[in-house]
């Protein structure tokens, strides 16, 4: 984890670069922007930047750094087309990254680490993510619970008319929350609804539809994919940090 690479003396001062393809400030021409991992600081000249928790695995950002499919596709060659054969080939090696995290959450996810007797760095990354997820994960459900609530009248049921009505009423009511839900992800930046933005699913559609989050203040969640859109070697970061003395090795075989 970062912390325990913070607290090794032996260990260099790591510093990975990634790029942000979903979110531009307005006024911005491109949704593309720099973004830097270190065990100090997480963010960009765009998002600004926040405290790296230190719980988090330095082995995902080192993978986010080399996400080569979606920075190529989603940097370099953005079309509606190759992002639906992105995501159909299974091929993504981006993520969504959580770029900021609430006080409340991170005070409620501590207090429960302390009754877990495990690996509480890796309990602590996990339930982070869930309680980020659970208003969207329930509303999710409630869907798939009205869904199977229609099928069972609709087939197991007598009287049959009256429970067809009823049926016919439920899966209204789940098309309904469902195309809501939707709609209302694309109004992320309004308060109460950012919530929505975190789903995963609803994020994917939104790459998709290539749909940008534009903002003043960039959304809680990014996403990141390989920094070779921007600046995939590091030296730009070092250059930003006025650093006297660079060297820079390159290795690679790009056509």
């Amino acid at each position: 984890t970062w912390g325990r690479v913070r607290n090794c003396h032996f260990c260099p001062f790591l510093l990975f670069n990634g790029t942000i393809t979903d979110y531009m400030r307005p006024g911005d021409s491109s949704p593309i922007s720099e973004i830097s991992f270190s065990m100090l600081h997480l963010g960009g000249e765009r998002t600004n930047y926040v405290q790296m928790r230190l719980q988090e695995s330095v082995a995902k950002f080192m993978a986010l750094s080399s996400a080569a499919t979606d920075a190529f596709i989603l940097g370099m060659n953005d079309l509606k087309r190759n992002r639906y054969l992105l995501w159909m080939s299974g091929l993504g090696m981006g993520r969504d990254l959580l770029l900021d995290l609430d006080q409340e959450r991170a005070r409620t996810a501590l207090w429960l680490v302390r009754f877990w007797k495990g690996d509480r760095e890796w309990f602590l990354r996990k339930l982070l993510r869930a309680h980020r997820r659970l208003p969207a994960l329930v509303l999710s459900e409630a869907i798939f619970v009205l869904l199977l609530v229609a099928h069972y009248l609709s087939h197991n049921a007598s009287p049959q008319d009256v429970h067809c009505r009823a049926s016919m009423r439920l899966y209204s009511m789940s098309g309904f929350l469902a195309v809501a839900m939707f709609a209302l992800s694309f109004f992320g930046f309004v308060n109460g609804l950012g919530f929505l933005v975190e789903w995963p699913i609803l994020h994917q559609l939104h790459q998709l539809t290539r749909f940008y989050h534009c903002a003043e203040q960039p959304p809680k969640m990014i996403h990141v994919s390989d920094g070779g859109a921007v600046d995939s070697s590091g030296v730009l970061q070092l250059l930003r940090r006025r650093i006297n003395r660079i060297l820079f090795v390159l290795n690679e075989d790009d056509p």
